[in-house]
């Protein structure tokens, strides 16, 4: 029987009690946004090492690059909007880190 993959909110939950204070609050306000979004339930990576270049990996095609927490909740409204606009089968960067601009890039083989 295959085993069940856990979501990435409960793997955060499992670790987070290890992390800096503000690094629990950091994934903790970057998670509401991905949620409320929309887009929590297929994001399989959250990096947040640097806090001014956080990254997160939507499925198994998107990288999707936030930059800072400034404007959260509009690039991700952002990232959602090129999500809807190009194939879901081309893997590709997506870089919201300037809050008024989104750039997609698609990678070719």
């Amino acid at each position: 029987m295959q085993q069940k993959k856990k979501p990435l909110s409960a793997m955060l939950a499992l670790i987070g009690a290890n992390w800096p204070s503000y690094l629990g609050a950091l994934i903790a306000t970057v998670m509401d946004a991905l949620e409320r979004a929309g887009l929590l339930d297929n994001t399989v990576e959250l990096n947040v090492e640097k806090r001014y270049d956080i990254m997160f990996r939507y499925g198994e095609n998107y990288t999707c690059e936030l930059g800072d927490v400034e404007k959260l909740d509009s690039k991700l409204q952002m990232i959602l909007k090129v999500m809807e606009s190009n194939p879901d089968d081309v893997t590709a960067t997506i870089d919201a880190s300037d809050a008024n601009k989104v750039y997609y890039r698609p990678q070719y083989e």
